[in-house]
């Protein structure tokens, strides 16, 4: 673990569901796309790859461009103090105090508020009080911590599901095998992965303990690569 890592003050935001103040900049870990197009050239020169690949490349750093401007407005959200999930028997879970046109543009969240807020309601209406509260809190931390990547799962067409057992939220990928995620109250996420072989089936699992730097995703990358898939 980095030094820094260790180091790190919680921002609270006036309640106790937290996002980590990190200020990294984004493109200090993004792809460069220049490289990668030199180097499925192997020995060409960039310089004359022509009109129609420095368009193209071209075209891919104005959507990179755009990628990140979403991804850093989509994090200010995050370290702002209007960013609390909570949960109430009228609105259900919110993680928002109010609706700005900036997080309504940012990953898709409205999914995933549905879902915690009829987890929380059932356990309201099953267990005692004192255990349907400890569920709430713990599902409500595991909104904060599955926040951050959002922008990291929105293009892979996730599914996301509650863990009745452990109350983290779960997050299946479908492609070439089945990658899930289960993500909790704290930067630990549990994994697997299944891929059916011609003879039986490739299955990996773990538990991995991600950095808690709020910008920083490439650990959380690591895991989706599971999938062969870096895009």
């Amino acid at each position: 673990m980095a030094k820094n890592d260790e180091n790190e003050n919680v921002v609270r935001n006036r309640n106790s569901y937290f996002v980590i103040d990190y200020k990294e900049e984004i493109g200090s870990y993004e792809v460069e796309l220049k490289d990668l197009v030199k180097s499925s050239l192997g020995s060409g020169s960039y310089t004359s790859l022509g009109e129609r690949t420095l368009s193209a490349y071209s075209v891919l750093m104005s959507a990179r461009s755009r990628l990140n401007e979403k991804r850093n407005r989509w994090y200010d959200e995050l370290e702002s103090s209007n960013f609390k999930p909570e949960f109430n028997s009228d609105n259900g879970v919110r993680f928002f105090h109010q609706t700005s046109s900036e997080v309504e543009n940012t990953p898709s969240y409205r999914d995933i508020e549905a879902l915690a807020g009829r987890y929380i309601k059932q356990a309201f209406d099953s267990v005692s009080q004192q255990a349907a509260e400890e569920k709430k809190v713990l599902i409500l931390n595991a909104c904060a911590q599955l926040s951050r990547y959002l922008p990291d799962f929105e293009e892979r067409r996730p599914h996301y599901f509650i863990d009745s057992h452990s109350s983290k939220i779960g997050v299946t990928f479908q492609g070439g095998g089945t990658l899930t995620l289960l993500i909790g109250a704290t930067t630990e996420i549990e994994f697997s992965y299944a891929e059916k072989q011609q003879s039986g089936m490739t299955r990996v699992s773990g538990t991995a303990k991600l950095t808690k730097h709020l910008r920083n995703s490439k650990n959380i990358w690591k895991l989706l690569q599971l999938q062969g898939r870096t895009d």
